[in-house]
């Protein structure tokens, strides 16, 4: 009996410790950034807008905000005590300070803390018309690190955004080359991650990197500003702030972004490097085999079987790596099953060549219902108007 008691407790303590781990947040290395705002701060930038900001905590741990505006050689308060709140989509303060949608982010600057403020001005229709920026410091106390300066060399490497969503652009690789170092960018679009490109370093202050670049469409000009975050004197993340205007130098967006190293970039890389050979459309060898066709395109995977009707579509999936096969594939899902679906790359046929021209494909369907079989096959297709050759009836994996 007592073993029973002791086990029954055993496992509520064990149950309740792991509810507890899955409900305790993740440590970001941006919170590093983020510290106790209260206090005076002024502006320390030469066109002041704002010149003087007073934030003080609330019984409740929040904070309240005042603000002082530059008036010749008078200050003049425009904003009384107001709720001062932090938005965790913008990863900053967020607040309206004389009309015009402030954005407020704290950081530290060699060893000292700041306040960085973005005034997004608007016009009488309240569409923004230009965009100004102060910088702050205490007016007296405040805490402070050893300060340090990072070299560009010390940020070489993959990096990866931290938060899972809310993402702008999701991974940075800074590389060196012979005349001077590149930065790519990945940035999400419409829920796919799309590079962007090599770009060029425009300047270095102190720790702080600077790039510059046009879109395509040369209507919007982004300025990306990367300061290191450190740890116990220790590089651990990016702070990266991001301003984009448009080509007649009206404000579009301000917005901040926090990076990670990526262990699993090399591979990343690798995959989406494969992926985009595959793009194109991909036939059957066999006319009469169970799938028709396949058809890749941006990152894409869309399937089409042979049925009654001739040629049926049975969905689009994006395509992934599988980490249990370490495979490149895709799942579909159906209204009664879901089909997984891998490729097989490393052929023979596929040796000396530039792109793959003949992939072997491993479907596995299967059904929400258990008493029915789970199917399994594998079939060969060949990139539309490659010519067959004999080789392609016998392919071998080189694994």
């Amino acid at each position: 009996m007592l073993v029973r008691i002791f086990s029954l407790f055993l496992c509520l303590f064990l149950m309740s410790n792991i509810g507890k781990a899955q409900q305790e947040p993740p440590e970001y290395i941006g919170n590093e950034q983020f510290f106790d705002v209260s206090g005076v701060w002024v502006s320390n930038s030469t066109e002041q807008r704002v010149s003087k900001i007073i934030i003080k905590k609330t019984i409740v741990n929040t904070y309240r905000i005042a603000t002082y505006m530059k008036m010749g050689d008078q200050e003049q308060i425009f904003n009384k005590w107001e709720p001062f709140n932090v938005s965790e989509d913008d990863l900053c303060f967020v607040h309206e300070i004389a009309g015009a949608t402030s954005y407020i982010m704290p950081k530290w600057e060699a060893g000292k803390q700041q306040l960085m403020l973005y005034s997004m001005i608007n016009d009488p229709d309240g569409g923004w018309i230009d965009m100004k920026k102060d910088i702050f410091t205490r007016q007296s106390g405040g805490s402070q690190r050893p300060a340090s300066v990072v070299g560009l060399w010390q940020l070489e490497g993959y990096w990866k955004n931290e938060l899972p969503s809310s993402q702008v652009f999701s991974r940075i690789r800074i590389e060196p080359k012979t005349n001077g170092h590149v930065f790519h960018f990945y940035k999400v679009v419409a829920d796919k991650e799309r590079y962007l490109g090599e770009k060029q370093l425009l300047k270095t202050e102190g720790s702080a990197q600077q790039v510059k670049w046009y879109s395509e469409s040369r209507d919007i000009y982004t300025t990306a500003v990367l300061n290191p975050i450190m740890k116990n004197n220790k590089l651990e993340g990016i702070d990266m702030v991001v301003e984009e205007v448009f080509s007649d130098r009206v404000p579009k967006k301000v917005f901040r972004q926090f990076f990670v190293k990526d262990p699993d970039a090399a591979q990343k890389e690798e995959v989406s490097k494969t992926i985009k050979e595959l793009e194109g459309t991909w036939v059957n060898l066999d006319d009469e085999g169970a799938t028709n066709q396949l058809v890749i395109e941006d990152g894409d995977m869309e399937i089409f079987v042979n049925c009654e009707e001739g040629l049926c579509a049975v969905g689009k999936s994006p395509l992934e790596w599988q980490e249990e096969t370490e495979m490149i594939g895709s799942v579909t899902n159906r209204v009664l099953s879901w089909r997984i679906t891998e490729l097989e790359i490393d052929l023979d046929v596929n040796k000396n060549r530039q792109k793959p021209v003949v992939i072997a494909v491993d479907t596995t369907i299967e059904f929400f219902d258990e008493n029915k079989d789970v199917q399994v096959y594998t079939e060969v297709f060949i990139r539309k108007d490659e010519k067959i050759i004999p080789e392609m009836y016998e392919l071998t994996s080189q694994k």
